[in-house]
């Protein structure tokens, strides 16, 4: 009789089945585990759509006249009630942390952390970027909201969200044993932060709007693949 074939039946092919793209995704450069960049990206997308503010003291070609035109969009800035913005009036502490909070997308926390904000217009502000270890405050538990922030103190605040890769290569030759030293010399690394032309950052001089402004921004397009033209 007919035997049976010895060969033997068809086995299920050795090659392995087509995977999913191993291809990482090139990582977002926040570090802050608070900060979501692809909430900071729908911010941007829905700028394009947003009417820049006009501000009757800021011309065309007024020095960070691109950079107040895309805060302006972002939400980041809405100036004052009569149509002005003061680009190089100082800045204070809690309109800074509301600009950052702003610009990165975080929510606002109640109550506040300092004991010297409870009340405090920026009192949510202030809170959310003490929730997300942003700032820290003062050790005597204050934040000092109304004091005008120094250049030093907004280096701090910015190192605290991106990758903190810290140098000790000095890039300015009056910032030597600053308590922000480090936080400094990254920043100028990536070139979010940038001195005078003889080479001064002037780490406790008090920071304009307009340059508190600048290196909030020029911190998020770093993470936007430089899509802000605000230079």
């Amino acid at each position: 009789p007919t035997t049976a074939p010895t060969t033997a039946p068809t086995t299920a092919p050795t090659t392995a089945p087509t995977t999913a793209s191993t291809t990482t995704p090139t990582p977002a450069l926040f570090f802050n585990e608070k900060v979501d960049l692809d909430v900071v990206k729908a911010i941007v997308e829905k700028a394009k759509s947003t009417p820049a503010l006009a501000f009757k003291d800021v011309s065309k070609d007024s020095p960070n006249a691109k950079a107040i035109e895309v805060a302006t969009r972002l939400g980041i800035i809405t100036g004052y009630s009569d149509g002005s913005f003061h680009a190089d009036a100082t800045v204070t502490r809690a309109e800074f942390a509301t600009m950052l909070l702003k610009a990165l997308g975080l929510e606002a926390k109640d109550p506040s952390n300092f004991k010297d904000v409870k009340d405090h217009w920026a009192s949510d502000a202030i809170s959310g970027l003490k929730a997300s270890s942003i700032t820290n405050g003062y050790s005597d538990g204050t934040f000092k909201p109304n004091n005008s922030i120094s250049r030093a103190e907004i280096a701090a605040m910015l190192a605290a969200v991106i990758n903190p890769n810290l140098t000790k290569e000095t890039k300015f030759k009056d910032i030597l044993g600053n308590w922000a030293e480090a936080e400094i010399n990254m920043l100028s690394d990536m070139g979010i932060v940038k001195g005078t032309v003889d080479g001064l950052f002037k780490p406790n001089a008090n920071a304009t709007r307009s340059e508190a402004l600048l290196m909030i921004l020029r911190m998020l397009n770093i993470s936007l693949d430089f899509s802000l033209d605000i230079e």
